[in-house]
């Protein structure tokens, strides 16, 4: 999803240019160019010095907000781009960058109260995808779900929409205990979720089409993973004579972050994970999270796992596991 997220922030990006670039005035186009190429700082430098004779001029503040995303400055860039809505309020393209910002650095309720000012001004396939990017971030899933099937009613072949359902559903049922689950519904669901992938890949073009083909392998297997874990059908490895079983020669700890030290925060990130045949990490999966970074700390130490594929007949195989990570504080 992540890979997703950053192709659309891109267009989104691209698009806040088109304003920047058709305007007459030379300096701000000048700004926009050494964006562009790259040359952050210079564009800055060039902004602030425009700025100095023009502060109410919201094209200035938001082409600044972009660069100091780029420079990794985030209070800047908030400032900037609060500046830019102040002296332009209603634009929905200033608001959605900001959205967008807030996003980036995971702050996510802040990001899905501007994504709804966005849709309130103009909805789009892709205000709601990332509305539900937002959710999903705090953990809403019911309505990241909904987000997501707005967005394919809006645009389905935008392949970003049907993964983001795919996540959300698979995300939605691992946080629920089994106690909880109503097969009907899990079925329903799942079965939902894999039919908005299949009809992604009639119309989504390449390479969003390659990705949505590689997602429905992963929930294939996070499918198996909820219906064993609600007790509908019994999950039993694979046993095949000349069947040589995936070795994890090591497993990295995750670090624990200060913010969820601070909260006392303790628990498990389950993780699908793509052990490919050679020898890498592929697709991770979340299933089971923890706030204030730990899932995204689980990811890392993930990535960094050291195993012997699993081979089959002497062929080297690529295969899907579920990978514990465990937090806990003593």
């Amino acid at each position: 999803m992540n890979r997703f997220l950053a192709s659309l922030t891109l267009l989104v990006l691209a698009i806040a240019f088109a304003w920047t670039s058709a305007l007459s005035q030379t300096d701000i186009q000048n700004a926009s160019l050494l964006y562009r190429e790259g040359k952050f700082e210079e564009s800055i430098a060039a902004l602030k010095v425009q700025l100095k004779a023009d502060k109410k001029n919201p094209e200035l503040w938001n082409l600044l907000g972009l660069n100091y995303m780029k420079t990794d400055a985030p209070k800047d860039a908030r400032k900037a781009f609060k500046n830019a809505i102040k002296h332009a309020p209603g634009n929905v393209d200033y608001v959605g960058n900001l959205a967008i910002f807030y996003l980036s650095i995971g702050e996510h309720e802040d990001a899905e109260e501007e994504f709804d000012r966005v849709i309130t001004i103009a909805p789009s396939a892709n205000s709601y995808f990332y509305r539900g990017m937002a959710r999903v971030g705090r953990g809403d899933y019911k309505n990241a779900i909904k987000d997501a099937e707005e967005a394919i009613s809006l645009d389905s072949a935008l392949a970003a929409a049907p993964i983001l359902k795919m996540d959300a559903t698979i995300r939605l049922f691992s946080m629920l205990e089994p106690e909880e689950i109503d097969p009907g519904e899990l079925r329903r669901m799942l079965s939902s979720s894999r039919a908005a992938l299949e009809n992604c890949l009639k119309q989504c073009p390449e390479p969003e089409s390659s990705e949505v083909r590689n997602r429905m392998r992963v929930l294939q297997s996070s499918e198996r993973y909820l219906l064993a874990r609600a007790g509908l059908e019994k999950y039993e490895p694979a046993q095949k004579e000349g069947l040589t079983e995936l070795v994890v020669k090591s497993k990295p700890a995750p670090s624990y972050t200060d913010r969820a030290r601070a909260r006392g925060v303790s628990g498990s990130v389950v993780l699908m994970v793509e052990f490919r045949k050679d020898g890498k990490i592929g697709y991770i999966q979340i299933l089971r999270s923890l706030p204030y970074g730990l899932t995204e700390e689980a990811i890392k130490a993930a990535k960094k796992i050291q195993f012997e594929p699993e081979q089959y007949g002497g062929e080297p195989q690529s295969v899907f596991k579920q990978v514990h990570f465990y937090f806990w504080i003593y």
